[in-house]
């Protein structure tokens, strides 16, 4: 930490000050993050079944038609990716400690 191992916190809700070791700091997982992978899930699953309709009725293979709905899997990889990174970063900042 940049003040040290201690810290003066202030609660807001309970109106005290009180001083804080460095590792009783957690990260949760963020919101925003939850928020935006769940957004582009939602926006590129309704596209993407949009187009994997339109282009189902104009092709007669079945190789063709797999090889489109493959592509539904874009926005589920997407939203894996931006989840497990945001896991990662809070487990390794809680198994970060400062030692004594």
């Amino acid at each position: 930490m940049e003040n040290g191992k201690i810290r003066e916190t202030y609660c807001k809700k309970c109106n005290q000050n009180s001083t804080l070791h460095a590792n009783k700091f957690y990260a949760k997982e963020s919101k925003l993050i939850s928020i935006l992978a769940g957004i582009i899930f939602l926006v590129g699953t309704l596209i993407g079944i949009y187009f994997v309709m339109e282009i189902v009725s104009e092709m007669k293979t079945v190789i063709g038609i797999i090889a489109v709905a493959c592509g539904l899997l874009i926005p589920v990889w997407i939203y894996d990716i931006l989840s497990k990174n945001d896991r990662n970063r809070v487990k390794a900042f809680n198994q970060t400690y400062v030692s004594e």
